[in-house]
């Protein structure tokens, strides 16, 4: 809402254009993904239970997490 009230202080086209596609974005987000907010607060609860119960999970998941996350990073922009 506040790129909104931002892009009308503007007053360009453009901006008020991606806006709106902004919270429109946002709201199809919502009603997309708040019905299934299930799914990751349990997911959580699993990896959180499994990485409790020992520490060769805990060093698992901790190395699954920077394989998925920081490695994809450091290859787009080492490239």
């Amino acid at each position: 809402m506040t790129a909104i009230l931002a892009a009308m202080a503007t007053q360009n086209s453009v901006a008020i254009t991606v806006a709106f596609s902004h919270l429109c974005f946002n709201i199809f987000g919502i009603l997309l993904f708040y019905p299934l907010k299930f799914i990751p607060i349990r997911l959580a609860l699993f990896v959180g239970d499994k990485a409790s119960r020992s520490t060769k999970n805990l060093i698992l998941f901790i190395a699954v997490y920077i394989l998925l996350h920081f490695v994809p990073v450091a290859l787009i922009f080492l490239r």
